[in-house]
């Protein structure tokens, strides 16, 4: 739903430049309109191919949010795209990971390790979440009342170490600042579904 978009913007107070990686799914134009919305300023880099695994992101800490949205592509994150992000979320930022059922668990495996390596404890794979009510979480209500919403087909966290759980499933998860031990500055949130961005699957605001 596009209203846990709405939420995950609301965590922090944000505003500045944005940049959203894209990877062949067609939903950087809805991020990027949301990112508008919200007084933000977005730059959308489409990658293909091989062109995710021979991503190395440079000049990140010039954009007060980097939006990750490879759920589907191939492969783990390479060195260079770990130790960016690491860097990144050491000086303060504002990441955003987007990963995938067990049908992506390389993806998603990858995410985990950086959440381990940042020391965000202990993360691991659970059950898919899909279509069956789940609550949002209170605190992440400040973007829209509605308290309950469907996954099409999300991945879950079994374990989430120090993080907070934005949906009583735990498919989206957030490291606030201080709960990453290695970039405590730093602000990271997961979320295993791309459904919930794509326009036929999206309700709310």
């Amino acid at each position: 739903k596009l209203l846990i978009l709405s939420l995950i913007l609301s965590t922090n107070s944000f505003a500045g430049s944005v940049l959203i990686y894209e990877f062949g799914e067609s939903i950087g134009s809805i991020v990027s309109a949301r990112q508008t919305v919200a007084g933000n300023n977005p730059t959308v880099t489409t990658l293909s191919g091989s062109g995710y695994s021979n991503l190395n992101p440079s000049g990140l800490n010039t954009y007060s949010q980097v939006w990750d949205l490879g759920a589907t592509a191939i492969g783990a994150m390479n060195s260079n795209i770990i130790s960016a992000y690491t860097s990144y979320l050491s000086q303060g930022g504002t990441l955003f990971l987007m990963g995938e059922n067990d049908n992506f668990i390389t993806r998603n495996n990858s995410i985990f390790s950086l959440i381990s390596t940042l020391g965000g404890g202990s993360v691991s794979q659970g059950s898919n979440s899909a279509y069956t009510d789940v609550t949002i979480i209170p605190q992440f209500r400040t973007a829209n009342t509605t308290s309950i919403m469907q996954y099409p087909a999300a991945g879950t966290f079994s374990t989430i170490g120090t993080g907070t759980c934005i949906t009583s499933d735990c498919a989206a998860v957030l490291y606030s600042p201080g709960k990453l031990g290695s970039a405590a500055a730093g602000t990271l949130i997961v979320v295993l579904d791309i459904n919930f961005v794509q326009s036929n699957f999206s309700s709310g605001a």
